[in-house]
Formats: C-alpha cells, sequence, structure tokens
C-alpha cells in the first residue's frame, strides 16, 4: 500500500524499532507490535471475545443477585442508599433504567430465602464467569500448551476469591470516600478544597491500581511465566477499559435509540456491546504479555518480527 511506504509511517517505523517502553521487557516496541498483531490476526480475537462476553453474560444475573441480596443486611448507615447512587451513575442510563426496580428491592429489601443459599450460587457462578475469561486466552495463537481443564478451574476459584475481596475494597472506597470526607469537613479535622482534591485522586489512582493488578493476576493465570504486578498487556486493559467505558457510556446516553426502538431488549443489547468490546480490550491486553513472552523466547535478536506473520 502506498500509505504504508508514506515517510510518515516510514519515520513512525524507524522510531519504533528504537523505542523501548516499560513493561517490554527489552523489546523495541516494534517487536512487541509485530508478535502481539499475530495473535489478534491469527488468534480469532472477535470470536473469542464473542464467546467470553455471552458466557460473562449468562453468569451475571445469578452472581449479581445472590451478592445484592446480601447488601441489605450490611448494618451500616446509608450504604444501600449511597450504593446505589453510585450504580446509577456508573451504568448507561438505558441500561440501569432496565433493572431499576429490580436493584431496589434487592438492595433495600432483605431476601431471607436467597441468602439460605448465596454463599455456594456465588462461589459457582462466579468461577464460571472468570472460567469463561481463561478460556478465552487457552485459544490464543501465542500460547503453545494452555494448562489443563482442573488446573484452569481451581485457578478460576482462587481468583474468584481474590477479586471478590478487591471488589470489596474498590466498592467500599468509591461509596464511603465522599461522605467521610465531608463529615471530616465538618469537624474541621480536615480543611480546604484541594486537600480534598488530592485524597480523591489518590483515591482514584489506587483503585486503577488495584484494577490493574487483579487483571495481571487474571493474565498470569493464563499463561506460565513470570508475575509481575504492572505490565504492558494489563495497562493496556486498564486504559483499555476505562477509554471503552466512558465512550460507549457517552455514546449510548447521547446518540443510542436502542431503548426507544426495541425497548428492554435494546437494554439487553447495550449490556451485551459493553461486554463483547471490553473483552475484546481483555483479549488484546493478553496477546501482547503472550507476545511479549514468545519473542522473548524465540530469540528475537536472531528471528526477523515479520517471519513471526508468515
Amino acid at each position: 500500500m502506498k500509505f504504508m511506504r508514506s515517510k510518515p509511517i516510514a519515520k513512525a517505523t524507524t522510531v519504533s524499532k528504537k523505542l523501548v517502553l516499560p513493561g517490554f521487557s527489552g523489546l523495541t516496541f516494534y517487536q512487541v507490535i509485530k508478535f502481539s498483531w499475530a495473535g489478534i490476526q491469527k488468534g480469532r480475537i472477535t470470536n473469542r471475545a464473542a464467546a467470553v462476553s455471552f458466557r460473562i453474560l449468562l453468569s451475571l444475573p445469578p452472581v449479581l443477585i445472590v451478592l445484592l441480596s446480601i447488601i441489605p443486611f450490611i448494618p451500616v448507615e446509608n450504604f444501600q442508599e449511597n450504593l446505589l447512587l453510585y450504580i446509577s451513575k456508573t451504568m448507561p442510563g438505558n441500561a440501569y433504567s432496565l433493572v431499576e426496580q429490580t436493584l431496589n428491592d434487592l438492595i433495600t429489601k432483605k431476601q431471607q430465602t436467597l441468602i439460605s443459599i448465596s454463599f455456594i450460587l456465588a462461589l459457582f457462578y462466579a468461577s464460571n464467569a472468570i472460567q469463561a475469561i481463561l478460556d478465552g486466552f487457552s485459544y490464543s495463537y501465542n500460547i503453545e500448551k494452555p494448562h489443563s481443564i482442573v488446573i484452569q478451574y481451581a485457578r478460576s476459584f482462587g481468583l474468584m476469591l481474590v477479586f471478590s475481596f478487591a471488589m470489596i475494597i474498590g466498592v467500599a472506597l468509591i461509596t464511603f470516600s465522599g461522605p467521610v470526607l465531608s463529615y471530616l469537613q465538618e469537624l474541621n479535622i480536615i480543611g480546604g478544597d484541594l486537600f480534598v482534591f488530592l485524597i480523591e485522586f489518590a483515591k482514584w489512582i489506587f483503585v486503577i491500581i488495584l484494577f490493574e493488578i487483579a487483571i495481571s493476576l487474571l493474565y498470569r493465570a493464563g499463561h506460565s511465566g513470570k508475575w509481575r504486578a504492572i505490565n504492558a498487556g494489563a495497562s493496556f486493559a486498564t486504559l483499555g477499559f476505562i477509554i471503552v467505558s466512558s465512550l460507549f457510556g457517552w455514546y449510548v446516553n447521547s446518540f443510542a435509540t436502542y431503548n426507544k426502538l426495541y425497548g428492554s431488549v435494546g437494554t439487553v443489547l447495550v449490556v451485551m456491546l459493553w461486554l463483547y468490546f471490553n473483552s475484546i480490550v481483555l483479549l488484546i491486553g493478553f496477546e501482547i504479555n503472550a507476545g511479549i513472552a514468545k519473542a522473548k523466547n524465540q530469540n528475537v535478536g536472531e528471528i526477523e518480527p515479520d517471519d513471526v506473520l508468515k
């Protein structure tokens, strides 16, 4: 293509062959892109993302019902109201309107019958959701020997426990930080809008780092290798989640007509598309890490990155 032979592209390619970024394990940006692109191009990313998002969607209703049924029993003042407010601000407007009444019933009313079996159901369905992601990793073009089914299910169970703990910490920070800061300001324990802003900023940085570490653990479970809390694939996925969710939420609230045309079915489409695009981001992040590992194993000093695409 003439465009690919243009001077700007040629210059960018030259720079990328010398550029080494943190998390690339000494490989150049050009090498990482070439090896990762092989996994994206030959690994059927879109098909795998569709399978992952569909299985996660099937796992979501029972998991959410179980978790939400526990919330009314939490003895913290205004916890339920603050959680509902946070959910309404986080979810796309059309999607939230579909589940608003159900969320209100589950979060504010105690469901004794659901509590009796909540623990078993939560373990089973949450593990299945994580297993769906690990299955998507196992079909990577850059992974030659995926883990056995038994090992994957054992790891999905362990990851489910870790993610549950991380989610509790993240939700607690997001939900309670605002009211706690306001209360401390009223008591004159802390003062100044700048100080409050810095605390809020630090809170979001901590939540993002916690999220990235969780993704790193997920990637480590899908591929043998040395674990790093901060790595290229997890950083890409974290940034991608933020961008995709923000843009998708803005688009749905501003322009989309799913709810007007199809009603509740349209809202389900919104949720499925959101899961699908984020699944693509998650799989691409994994391919980046798998591509880096494969490039190192094949000794890129002797093999041209272009050879991977042949």
